[in-house]
């Protein structure tokens, strides 16, 4: 599903078609990016200067949105490890569920090389703008290709809930059904094991009975 070719100081690696990915790794259809962005500063100079982490977070999700032109519901569980040093921010990259803004948006793969280019950019939207502070000393640690889409996820839930009754599914949120589903399928088996095991036991019982009044007869009978 790749296709490399040698670059000065390193390589380069095109997808073939229906897979999408980073120049270096290909996966099948569209694909989740979950990272970790790396910040050298310290947290309580980032308190100083915004109040708070919620406000890093938010101007974070904003630039981040911005600089790569997707729509900011793309950018999701956005966490700040305030315990590490440097802070990291951890983040994950989703794709459009709007089709026709997949024609026009980078996929989350791409997004994340646009990223790592904003931030080694001086001159980059990201860098000159109001996270610009961070940015600057900022960098992408690490991140993966998860080939399982929000929509594939969303899909499978769908299949698993699609025969409870609709105004039940439309009044309890999928992921909580998911649940309750699971749940009951546990009762039910626990409730079949106890069932079987309640006609299987007698059996043996009576089994056992009669072997013992053969017994006794035979007995009886040498006598």
């Amino acid at each position: 599903n790749t296709k490399c070719i040698n670059t000065q100081g390193g390589y380069f690696c095109a997808c073939i078609k229906g897979y999408v990915g980073d120049g270096r790794t290909c996966v099948q259809g569209q694909p989740i990016v979950v990272a970790t962005m790396s910040v050298l500063m310290d947290v309580e100079k980032i308190k100083s200067k915004l109040g708070s982490i919620e406000a890093f977070q938010e101007l974070f999700h904003a630039s981040v949105a911005r600089a790569l032109g997707i729509s900011h519901g793309r950018i999701k569980d956005i966490s700040v490890d305030t315990d590490s040093t440097p802070l990291k921010i951890h983040f994950r990259v989703v794709p459009s569920k709007d089709k026709t803004l997949r024609q026009t948006e980078p996929s989350a793969a791409e997004a994340i090389v646009v990223l790592q280019q904003e931030l080694r950019n001086p001159s980059s939207s990201l860098r000159q703008g109001n996270f610009g502070d961070y940015a600057e000393v900022a960098h992408i640690e690490d991140y993966k290709l998860e080939g399982l889409t929000e929509e594939e996820e969303l899909g499978l839930v769908e299949k698993i809930i699609s025969w409870v009754p609709k105004p039940i599914r439309d009044a309890i949120p999928s992921s909580v059904l998911v649940g309750l589903l699971g749940a009951i399928g546990l009762l039910l088996l626990s409730c079949l094991s106890s069932f079987l095991f309640c006609c299987l036991r007698p059996k043996k019982v009576r089994a056992s009975a009669a072997r013992s009044a053969v017994g006794g007869d035979t007995q009886r009978r040498a006598s």
